[in-house]
């Protein structure tokens, strides 16, 4: 081959080198001209503040109930005991009692609901006209419906125990009939 040809042939290569350079480098650009908006969303997401909320109730395990219904016989009451408004029969006892409460629940709460009378006692829905139903506890505070009452749970029994006394009262404003005495009332317990 001719020197002539042969330089004429590294020309042609050397400026194909450089086209494909050029359009190496043009294709380059374009593609991070293509690539970095991507690549600054991708950025800013990572570097987003972001807000965890996170919600939650600490409360104490709850103790089994070993009295989960009590009832409570009243007995014959003569009217003739109940003739003055707020007289009364005699005390009946009852006990509520909680045990196996979780180390940690160290007080029960008792709250007492039911149907009452326009006095706050609770409502008689038997026969018998002019008597309510009257709760206490065993020092005499009156547990009429939507009150409570807490007991600390004994941390060497994991026992706690509401002693409480019924007894059906006169109303006033009513004259008591002969007839039946029937009173619902609710105890819900909760524990700190």
């Amino acid at each position: 081959m001719s020197q002539s040809k042969s330089i004429a042939i590294r020309e042609n290569q050397c400026r194909a080198r450089n086209v494909f350079k050029l359009i190496s480098m043009r294709f380059i650009r374009k593609l991070l001209e293509g690539l970095l908006p991507l690549m600054l969303l991708v950025g800013g997401a990572e570097a987003a503040d972001v807000t965890i909320t996170v919600n939650g109730t600490v409360v104490a395990a709850p103790c089994n109930v070993s009295t989960g219904n009590a009832t409570v016989i009243l007995g014959d009451i003569f009217k003739s005991s109940l003739t003055t408004p707020g007289s009364a029969s005699t005390w009946v006892p009852v006990s509520l009692e909680i045990n196996s409460c979780p180390i940690g629940t160290s007080l029960v709460t008792a709250t007492f609901t039911g149907m009452v009378d326009t006095y706050g006692f609770y409502r008689n829905q038997g026969t018998a006209v002019g008597v309510s139903i009257e709760l206490q506890d065993s020092i005499g505070t009156i547990l009429n419906s939507g009150m409570q009452k807490q007991i600390v749970v004994d941390s060497s029994t994991q026992r706690a125990k509401f002693d409480l006394k019924v007894r059906a009262r006169a109303m006033a404003g009513s004259s008591v009939t002969a007839g039946s005495i029937l009173s619902m009332i609710n105890v819900t317990y909760t524990y700190a």
